[in-house]
This record gives structure tokens, C-alpha cells and sequence, in this order.
């Protein structure tokens, strides 16, 4: 029962690797091919509390962590206030700098205060990419960013298929279900 139930587990991942959406540009890292990393920021904005998928905060955080270890993961609550913002801002102004950010929404389209924070990121790092991890309406927010994706689910497979795919392991392969209105622009 134990390996049937371990099959059936790998080929729930395998699915979810297969259903993140690449909706533009590239997803996977700079240098993430030759094994070279450069210094990279993640921001994950993380579920309100009350929200069925705050459980899964932490085993998201795990999961990138775990296959992007040398990344900088910075949480950030899906309604960021000001003093969210401003810790945020004197991070990116302090002596650490990075070379590139991904940023893994939570919808974002309800959510103003996350478009804010992609701007603060864009204006302090040469490079940004932007996933949508609920819902991919959210891409339509940030036309500036080298590469948009969409996960479809804020849960630790989503998490480790998103890393997998930044860190060049597998490629982003889902089918595009909806049209996103502005990413044509």
C-alpha cells in the first residue's frame, strides 16, 4: 500500500509540475541553467489568517527554500500595511544586493498593496518575474516583469513545482484555461 500510496503522490506532483502556465517571458532564474545563480529575492505574499490556505504558509516557505536554498525568501502578509512596506524598502536598501526577484502573488488583483510592493521591488532590482500562485488574473498587474506565470494553487506542490521550474529542472508546460486581459499589451 505504502509504494502504491508513494506512486500515486509522485504522480500528484508531476501533474502539478505540469500545470504551471508560462503566460510570458521566462520563468526560470538567470544562471539556473549553468548552476550559477545570482542573487535572488523571492517574495511570497502569504494568505490572510482566516483564509483556508493560510495552513499551508509555511510548507510553501519550506518548499522553495528547499530547492532554491541560496535564495533570500522574504513573507509578506497578502494585505501588506505601510510598516510591511517600509521594512520591505529599507531591506532592499541596505548593503545585500540582488540581482533578480520573483515574486509569488496571492491574488493580487483584490489585493492593491501587492502591486505596490512589485513596483518597490521593480524599482530596486534590474530584474523581476512574477507568479501567480491563485490565480492568474494577478499577471495582468505587472506588464513590466521579464516573466509571468501562474500556478493555479497556493499549496507546498505548487510551491515545489514553481522552485523547480525558477531553479531550470523542468519547464513550464500547463495550457493557458482563461484569457488574462492586459498581457497582450
Amino acid at each position: 500500500f505504502s509504494a502504491l500510496s508513494a506512486s500515486k503522490l509522485r504522480k500528484a506532483e508531476i501533474d502539478i509540475e505540469r500545470s504551471i502556465t508560462l503566460l510570458r517571458g521566462s520563468l526560470t532564474l538567470d544562471g539556473a541553467e549553468g548552476g550559477d545563480f545570482k542573487a535572488v529575492l523571492v517574495v511570497i505574499f502569504s494568505p490572510p489568517p482566516e483564509s483556508s490556505d493560510a495552513r499551508q504558509a509555511a510548507g510553501v516557505i519550506a518548499r522553495i527554500k528547499a530547492e532554491l536554498p541560496d535564495a533570500e525568501i522574504l513573507s509578506l502578509p497578502a494585505d501588506p500595511g505601510q510598516t510591511a512596506i517600509d521594512d520591505l524598502s529599507r531591506f532592499l536598501a541596505s548593503e545585500r544586493r540582488f540581482d533578480e526577484a520573483v515574486i509569488l502573488t496571492y491574488n493580487a488583483h483584490f489585493r492593491p498593496a501587492q502591486e505596490g510592493v512589485a513596483r518597490l521591488v521593480e524599482e530596486s532590482l534590474p530584474r523581476f518575474r512574477v507568479i501567480a500562485m491563485l490565480d492568474p488574473y494577478d499577471a495582468a498587474f505587472f506588464p513590466r516583469a521579464v516573466g509571468l506565470g501562474a500556478a493555479y494553487g497556493f499549496s507546498e506542490g505548487s510551491a515545489q513545482a514553481v522552485a523547480r521550474i525558477l531553479a531550470g529542472k523542468c519547464k513550464a508546460r500547463g495550457g493557458h484555461p482563461v484569457e488574462v486581459i492586459g498581457l497582450e499589451v
